[in-house]
This record gives C-alpha cells, sequence and structure tokens, in this order.
C-alpha cells in the first residue's frame, strides 16, 4: 500500500510541479466548456500555441519527474548533472515513458550547465554500439557522439553557451545552447545462436553502460575520474506516463492544460527566440481573458470555448500526422527526427509519440498502426511481415521491430517476455530462399515458429521499426518496410 501511495504521489508531485501558480486554472477547469460563437483569433493562437509549446511541457514535466529523486535510479532517474543507470533491458513495468527502447541498455538524467561544464568519461568499448544524446529543451537533438560518428574513449566536456575557462588537458568540448538537456546514454548488445550467450553479453553490456562516468568538472580536482559509475538504485516506476496524464487534462480541464504549457514556457529554463515570445504573448492574452470568463461565470464564455475547441483540434493534427498522414504505400509513417528547424508539427507529433527521438543520421523510426487493407492493427487478428532476399532495413548497425499496446504506448506483456524482434534476436529462422518472415499475433502461431514470433497484445497495437546506422535508401525513402499483411 505504502508503494502505491508513493507512486501517486510521484504523479500528483509532477502535475504540481507544472502548475506552478495556475490556481486560477484548475478553478477554471471545474466547469464544462459551455458552447459559444467562435473567436477565431483565440483558436488559431490555442492550436499553434499547442503545436508549437508541446515539446517543451513534455520535455518540463520530463525533467521535473526524473530530477525530484535524492540519488540515481534505475527506472531511470537522477538529481541535476547525474545520470541513473539502469542494469537490463526495459520491461512492460515501465509505463512513464511512451514508444521506450528495447534495444540497448541505457542511462539518463537532465544536465544544467549554467555554473559549469559537465565533464563524461567515455571508455574503451571496442566494437560495441554506443552513443551519447544531448537534447535541448526544445527536443533538438545535439550532432552525435558515438561509435557510428566515429567518437574515441576519452573525457569529454559538455560545455553551455556562456561559460569560459580551463578543461582538462585532451578534453573534446561539446558546446550546447539555452536551458538545461537531458542526456541519454545508450550501449548495444550482440546476438549470439542461443539465449544464454546473448544474456552473457547483455551484463557486459551493463558494464561498459557504467563506464560511462558523468561528473560536474568541479569534482575534477584530483585530475581523475573513476573507473565506473556507482549502481543505481531500484525504486518503483510512476504508475502512468505523462503523456496519459495530457490525455486526462485535454478531456477534463483543457484551460488547466493550456495553463500548465503557459507555465513550462514561460520557466527561466526556457530559451526562447523572437517567435516563440510573440506567441507566447497572444497565447497569454487568450488565455487570460479565457480563465476570466470562467471565474466570473459570463454568460459569454466564446474565447474559452474556441482555444478549448483549438486544443482539440491541435490534439487532432498530431494523431493524425502520426496514425494517417504521409503514409507509404505499404502503410508505414516515417518521420525525421531530432533536427526541427520549423517543423512544428512534425517536432510536436514525435513529442507525443515517441520523445527524444535521435537524429535521422542516427537511427530512424518507421512506425505502422494499420494491416494491409487499411484496418487498425488489433491483438485479434494474425498477421505476418515478409522481407524479401536481400531487403531487409538497410542499416550499419542493427535493427529491430518493436510492439507497443494501441492505449497506453507501451511494451505489451506476453509469456515468452519477448517485447521487440530483429536482426539479434537468437534462432530467427530464413526461408530457403532467403526471405524472413516474422508472424505478429496474440497466441503462439507454432512450435516451428516461435523463433519468429512477435507476440501482440489483446487490443489494438502499432508497430516501430528502429533503425540504427540507417543507410542512404533508408534515408532517402527508397526503401520501403513491407507491409503488415492479415493472415487467411
Amino acid at each position: 500500500m505504502k508503494t502505491i501511495r508513493r507512486q501517486i504521489l510521484i504523479v500528483a508531485a509532477l502535475v504540481c510541479a507544472l502548475a506552478g501558480t495556475a490556481e486560477h486554472a484548475q478553478s477554471a477547469a471545474r466547469e464544462k466548456v459551455a458552447p459559444a460563437a467562435a473567436d477565431q483569433s483565440a483558436y488559431a493562437t490555442a492550436v499553434e500555441a499547442y503545436i508549437r509549446f508541446l515539446p517543451r511541457y513534455y520535455s518540463f514535466g520530463f525533467e521535473k519527474l526524473m530530477t525530484a529523486v535524492p540519488e540515481p535510479l534505475t527506472r531511470p532517474g537522477a538529481p541535476l548533472n547525474q545520470v541513473g543507470y539502469r542494469r537490463s533491458l526495459v520491461t512492460p513495468d515501465l509505463l512513464f515513458i511512451v514508444r521506450p527502447n528495447n534495444d540497448t541498455i541505457y542511462g539518463a538524467g537532465y544536465l544544467d550547465l549554467s555554473a559549469e561544464p559537465i565533464l563524461v568519461k567515455v571508455p574503451e568499448a571496442g566494437k560495441r554500439f554506443w552513443s551519447i544524446q544531448l537534447a535541448d529543451p526544445w527536443t533538438n537533438i545535439a550532432p552525435g557522439i558515438g561509435s557510428r560518428s566515429g567518437s574515441k574513449p576519452g573525457l569529454y566536456a559538455i560545455v553551455g553557451p556562456k561559460w569560459k575557462g580551463k578543461l582538462p588537458d585532451g578534453t573534446t568540448e561539446v558546446r550546447l545552447g539555452e536551458g538545461h538537456h537531458q542526456i541519454v546514454l545508450r550501449v548495444g548488445y550482440s546476438s549470439f545462436s542461443n539465449q544464454a550467450d546473448t544474456d552473457a553479453d547483455l551484463k557486459k553490456a551493463v558494464e561498459t553502460l557504467h563506464g560511462f562516468v558523468v561528473m560536474p568538472l568541479s569534482k575534477f580536482a584530483s585530475g581523475s575520474v573513476p573507473d565506473r559509475a556507482p549502481d543505481s538504485k531500484d525504486a518503483p516506476q510512476p504508475p502512468t506516463s505523462l503523456r496519459a496524464v495530457t490525455a486526462g487534462l485535454a478531456d477534463r480541464r483543457p484551460l488547466t492544460l493550456l495553463a500548465l504549457i503557459r507555465n513550462a514556457v514561460k520557466d527561466p529554463s526556457t530559451p526562447l527566440d523572437t517567435a516563440d515570445r510573440a506567441l507566447l504573448t497572444r497565447f497569454e492574452k487568450y488565455l487570460n481573458k479565457a480563465l476570466r470568463e470562467f471565474e466570473s461565470s459570463q454568460a459569454d464564455q466564446a474565447t474559452a470555448a474556441a482555444m478549448t475547441r483549438g486544443l482539440h483540434d491541435a490534439r487532432r493534427l498530431i494523431d493524425e500526422r502520426v496514425r494517417t498522414s504521409k503514409r507509404d504505400e505499404n502503410g508505414w509513417v516515417t518521420i525525421k527526427a531530432g533536427e526541427w528547424g520549423s517543423k512544428y508539427l512534425d517536432r510536436a507529433a514525435i513529442a507525443d509519440y515517441a520523445i527524444y527521438a535521435n537524429r535521422a543520421s542516427s537511427s530512424m523510426y518507421p512506425e505502422i498502426h494499420v494491416d494491409n487493407i487499411g484496418d487498425p492493427l488489433d491483438g485479434s487478428q494474425r498477421y505476418t511481415l515478409r522481407f524479401e532476399k536481400g531487403q531487409l532495413p538497410p542499416v550499419s548497425d542493427f535493427w529491430s521491430i518493436t510492439m507497443y499496446r494501441g492505449d497506453t504506448l507501451t511494451l505489451a506483456e506476453n509469456p515468452i517476455k519477448r517485447y521487440s524482434i530483429g536482426d539479434r534476436t537468437p534462432g530467427l529462422k530464413f526461408a530457403v530462399d532467403g526471405s524472413l518472415t516474422l508472424y505478429i499475433q496474440k497466441d503462439s502461431p507454432g512450435a516451428d515458429k516461435e523463433s519468429n514470433w512477435l507476440p501482440a497484445p489483446v487490443g489494438e497495437f502499432n508497430l516501430m521499426c528502429r533503425a540504427y546506422g540507417p543507410q542512404p535508401a533508408l534515408m532517402d525513402g527508397k526503401y520501403k518496410m513491407p507491409p503488415v499483411k492479415r493472415a487467411e
């Protein structure tokens, strides 16, 4: 009971941290939005602000959730300028992150570079895949540090834009922009013909991950860095995701959600450009008017109604971008992530469905929600995904297909505890003609096919292909993922 209470308090604390001084928003949300004549300017501002500012709302919320802990945790989480290290691949008990990575062992945290640089010691990893991903408050991903980009072992300094000083000799400087940045450490594992050897290599990958030591420059007094980061502490997982909390607020307290988004964007740690500031000014003007309408119980609540409608239409546009718009002929949708520029709808879509997805030059993420006849993927059906000979995803590192529940976008529990399948899955069976057929269904396809089985949950689901080290054919769209076909 105490554990459940603590988990509920974690989510409650997250919402309170986002809410800040928006008590009047809670008051405004007690009543259902009344229908009124549309205020087109307020409506348009709400649509634009929701799409443009949603990534910052999410990154701010994740930072509060992950850093509000006294010590590094395996879930992961850690105080500012520290990293929490996992000791295993993720499983379905990880609920607070949607579409989690099941391909690498990873650690994560948030960095405040305003006072001093943060040092990262990179160990010798041999031929093992590894990367250091750095994301700014708007989810832009910095150029890659890792095995794919040819980075070497040694000491790296993550430096803020205004810092001046001397770094330890031989240190590689990585200078970032304003604001707090998320850091994600990823280490890959190798596949062997049997599960036991693969599990043994996973343990080696865990040790490699702990060789990435993160520390402030001021703690480099002795002139050396520890050989290994200490193990992080196990702790209960938050019981739901920020995405699920957001959906609930959108349905029941839409103006409260808009106020939370405003608060995240106004936080001093949020870097704003001229266009952000101009939109924020308009957004605040209409939001304050909408909240006053509710608080004073005015008969005419046109602004509140218009902003509520704008929020819901913005959410619909985001869902359509991920699920239906720009599908290829086989039903797959691919959004190139990490370098956003003015692609605000794409940025919002990834923030909502797969936040902190890496740059396309490092990895790509084709996803699919429908079968070959356009119906939603559902565990009540049986499907196959067939790669013809020589037509596996073209990558230089590795690829996988991960199964996610449609309602929560989390991993799906199943009897064989297989949450993804790909080129490192032990025992994959290819046909005599060189093709590879994967079986996607709730129940076993039979003992002779279980090596190629990706179990599905009850109800709707979706699939994401992770392609690490995408080759040009995948990046320019010439390579097409095959359709997910319903079995007859």
